[in-house]
């Protein structure tokens, strides 16, 4: 998937799945992407993460630019795609696509060209000119996002994150 460095060694208070889902007890994680997805293992029973038959051997985060990926597929092809989305979550979104493209028989060149021309919903990822300056707005509806949200702004390179949080009721 992402390069070590992309993870953590443990799960931030916003994970979501602590306890194994067949026995209650604490899972063990070698890796953490992102919320509660990553490397693991329960450490009472033989409960673990499966080895995925579709995996991103590749993952270079473009910062807001996006991200390229090399992903392996079931029968071995590789699969080289960029995606125009930011963060590591996206990355996952993709891989889940991919993953049922794969499962439908879709021809990879077909499942490539989907993964870059892929576009945000309106209102999820949105880039808007204010004055000489870009403002970057993405939609957020859970700790989990917004941990990754700021994680993906605060990588950004030679960029500045001033982050303001809102809380709107309705």
């Amino acid at each position: 998937m992402a390069k070590p460095y992309d993870a953590f060694i443990s799960y931030s208070h916003a994970a979501d799945a602590r306890l194994c889902p067949r026995c209650g007890g604490p899972l063990r994680y070698r890796l953490v992407y992102y919320g509660h997805l990553g490397h693991y293992a329960c450490t009472r029973c033989e409960f673990a993460r499966p080895t995925p038959s579709i995996a991103a051997t590749e993952v270079e985060l473009l910062g807001d630019d996006g991200a390229q990926l090399t992903v392996t597929l079931p029968d071995g092809a590789v699969l080289r795609t960029r995606l125009h989305l930011p963060g590591l979550y996206n990355v996952y979104n993709a891989l889940a696509a991919i993953a049922v493209c794969s499962a439908l028989g879709v021809p990879r060149e077909r499942v490539a060209r989907g993964v870059e021309t892929f576009t945000a919903a309106f209102g999820r990822v949105e880039r808007i000119a204010v004055e000489d300056r870009q403002l970057f707005l993405a939609l957020v509806k859970n700790p989990v996002g917004f941990t990754e949200v700021l994680r993906t702004g605060y990588r950004w390179k030679g960029k500045i994150l001033r982050a303001a949080m809102v809380k709107v009721k309705g």
